[in-house]
């Protein structure tokens, strides 16, 4: 982690390109001092590999991007040595005034819980209303988008979909498993609102 570079696929994932057209190449450079030594940096957005440029040393560390096309967001990526650990870190501004922040990792341990998530999807009128970049009603934006987060859904959990409009209905009586048919069930429910 923090050196290796993503492939195309991955890159994209992070952050997707937002035009086909190169609009223009930017130059960017970045500097990080951390409290502990710096391990890697990388700029997983941005291949291919001769437009980047990285220097690491001890503390601190660069990365400058040459000639970039700026379709997407940039995204840099610095691992510390001891990254995660409890800092509190106290500035002086120039005028004297202090500014100050602790940071405090909590060391968690996460175990899968049951979950139960209810879809509630308003299906009034006002959601004809065509907006956006893709020029789709807000109906069609919130049919996409339940259809998204159906398939993100959690193994071992259990759902529902209350649509809301001059009246409302539940797609199933109660909360039903996660599986396969109820997924195709909700789908489908979901590409006719």
């Amino acid at each position: 982690p923090g050196t290796e570079r993503l492939g195309t696929v991955e890159a994209q994932a992070m952050a997707p390109p937002r035009t086909d057209v190169r609009l223009y190449g930017l130059y960017i450079e970045a500097m990080f001092t951390c409290s502990s030594n710096i391990k890697g940096i990388a700029g997983p957005t941005h291949i291919p590999k001769e437009k980047t440029k990285t220097k690491i040393d001890g503390k601190k560390c660069s990365i400058t991007l040459t000639d970039i096309d700026m379709d997407r967001d940039v995204a840099v990526r610095v691992e510390e040595e001891w990254a995660h650990q409890p800092r509190a870190c106290v500035e002086v501004s120039p005028d004297g005034t202090l500014a100050g922040f602790v940071t405090i990792f909590p060391k968690i341990e996460f175990r899968d819980a049951p979950c139960e998530i209810t879809f509630v999807v308003d299906r009034s009128g006002s959601m004809n209303y065509v907006s956006g970049p893709r020029n789709a009603s807000q109906m069609k934006q919130a049919s996409d988008a339940l259809m998204l987060f159906l398939r993100a859904l959690p193994t071992g959990c259990s759902f529902n979909v209350v649509g809301f409009g001059s009246r409302h209905e539940s797609l199933f009586d109660g909360p039903v498993p996660f599986d396969d048919e109820t997924l195709e069930e909700a789908t489908r429910y979901a590409s006719g609102m």
